[in-house]
């Protein structure tokens, strides 16, 4: 990859080709911008400008396209390492925020399974200033096969655990792998009683300076994110004045809505809910025995008093003529208003808040 950013760099042709073509793609195919992968080592030192060099020229065909169709300027991000090493050796932050509209943090990887100690691929932590930050999420654990009796964060580990159960990848676990119990079948009881047996037979630990969980079975370990640490994080991430989330990646998620009765993409969509919410209640806190059990997701708003909106529609996301930056959100049949972020509106061609036009 690092080669291929050489090359792209190392002339202004090439840049040019690059940004033209990337432009009619995206035009062509209906996507509203480009995040730019740029989430290299400090050992990569030698791209140094290269993000910046690359915003800028983009930032600047983005505009002339704009004014010469008529048509809003698409959006330019670019995701980036979160290591203190990478941020100062690679990216030039001050020029960059210059012309990107919002940056993607990448708030995960940073432990790998093969790795000789167990360590969380996602903790609570952030080393760089908020403004247009946004906060990654990984809906995947990492596991590790221990080489001890020790099972804490920073116990030696011998070599990545066993191979998921269904990705068959070594060194990640989706969630939905992470619950060896998980099941094919819809009947929410009994998935719920297969998950609290999870709970039993398996160790949960919450790491309490990280605010993550991790689990071992034996000799396996594998730190992950859930319903509870996301709450965590979601909350942090709005004291602290982050422009948003992204996660890494839908497919890694329940996204055929199997692992403990919780729903279709579990962690997505409770990340989801919790930023559209304008409240968010404490996560549960884990038993003396480092335990968690299943819990019902609190976050969701209490039903629009008088407003009866959602009572023929189908479970979902609409918006509100009346209250451009509000929508609603309908289950079962129940009204709930929610808000984007000020600088905001409600978008449903995507289902999502986005920049006024």
């Amino acid at each position: 990859m690092v080669c291929s950013y050489k090359r792209l760099l190392s002339t202004q042709d090439n840049r040019n080709k690059f940004i033209q073509s990337f432009i009619k793609f995206l035009r062509d195919y209906g996507f509203d911008g480009l995040d730019l992968d740029w989430s290299i080592s400090e050992s990569e030192g030698s791209l140094s400008g290269g993000l910046s060099l690359m915003s800028k020229e983009l930032h600047a065909a983005y505009e002339a396209e704009a004014a010469s169709t008529g048509r809003p300027r698409m959006l330019l991000s670019a995701l980036v390492s979160g290591e203190k090493k990478a941020i100062e050796a690679v990216y030039e932050i001050a020029e960059i925020q210059k012309y990107l509209d919002f940056i993607n943090v990448k708030t995960y990887d940073y432990h790998r399974a093969s790795e000789t100690v167990t360590g969380h691929n996602s903790p609570l932590t952030v080393r760089l200033p908020v403004e247009k930050l946004n906060m990654g999420f990984s809906t995947f654990g990492v596991p590790f096969l221990l080489a001890t009796r020790s099972s804490q964060v920073g116990a030696p580990a011998s070599h990545p655990a066993s191979s998921g159960l269904y990705t068959k990848e070594l060194n990640n676990w989706a969630y939905y792998e992470v619950n060896p119990f998980t099941l094919t079948v819809q009947n929410y009881l009994f998935s719920m009683m297969c998950c609290i047996i999870w709970l039993i037979l398996h160790t949960v630990q919450m790491i309490p300076d990280q605010k993550v969980p991790y689990a071992t079975d034996q000799n396996e370990w594998v730190g992950y994110d859930d319903k509870n640490s996301i709450q965590t994080k979601v909350q942090y991430l709005k004291e602290k004045g982050f422009g948003g989330a992204f996660v890494w990646s839908l497919d890694y998620d329940d996204f055929a809505g199997l692992f403990c009765g919780e729903g279709n993409f579990t962690l997505t969509n409770t990340l989801r809910s919790l930023l559209a919410s304008e409240t968010i209640n404490p996560s549960p806190t884990p038993t003396s025995s480092g335990r968690t059990t299943p819990s019902v997701d609190s976050s969701t708003p209490a039903p629009a008093p008088g407003d009866n909106f959602c009572a023929t529609k189908s479970d979902g996301l609409y918006s509100k003529p009346d209250a451009p930056a509000s929508f609603y959100s309908c289950s079962n049949g129940i009204t709930h208003i929610l808000h984007c972020p000020s600088t905001l509106m409600y978008k449903d061609s995507c289902k999502c808040c986005d920049y006024r036009p």
